[in-house]
């Protein structure tokens, strides 16, 4: 096997594991804070989109088959139509919008935070819709309203933190690979 085929093999396990670890450790409100964003975009930045795809379906795949890696120890299919359920779905969602961004802005500086920025958007609409729609039972402007503040603005300040904070890890990881 070819170094760089172990050390890309590695590098999708360990972040596999820290995706499940970062759903376990949680605050618990209506929607936990969990350090999902930070490990997804850090995946993002170091392995790229298509590897970043891979440990995300690899998590997925853990938490469906039974093992308790979703926020709030959940598991299941089930997690899924949880008021959280949204999110899972639209993590998915940021890895390819990251992507996408990162490739449209070449430069290198800019283009992980703007990308990750970018990339949050679909995930906060996916999460609060789906937020509102199992929470409150119906998807009506004022329920929404108050899903956004429930589901979405708490998230906004600590989720740019963890981009920061993955931005900088990525670059330090990646003086090692």
């Amino acid at each position: 096997m070819k170094k760089t085929n172990l050390k890309n093999l590695t590098l999708m396990a360990l972040f596999s594991a820290l995706m499940c670890a970062s759903a376990i450790i949680y605050i618990p409100l209506v929607v936990p804070i969990t350090l999902q964003t930070l490990i997804i975009a850090l995946c993002c930045d170091v392995l790229g989109t298509k590897k970043s795809i891979a440990v995300y379906l690899v998590y997925l795949a853990i938490g469906f088959c039974g093992l308790p890696v979703f926020s709030g120890f959940n598991s299941g299919v089930s997690a899924l139509f949880s008021n959280t359920g949204g999110f899972v779905i639209g993590f998915l969602v940021f890895i390819i919008i990251k992507g996408l961004a990162k490739n449209i802005l070449k430069n290198e500086k800019i283009s992980s935070f703007v990308s990750s920025l970018l990339a949050l958007v679909p995930l906060y609409i996916i999460g609060s819709v789906w937020f509102c729609f199992i929470y409150y039972g119906s998807l009506s402007l004022p329920l929404y309203i108050s899903s956004l503040a429930v589901s979405v603005l708490p998230f906004i300040l600590p989720d740019i933190l963890k981009i920061a904070v993955a931005i900088f890890i990525s670059k330090r990881i990646k003086k090692f690979f």
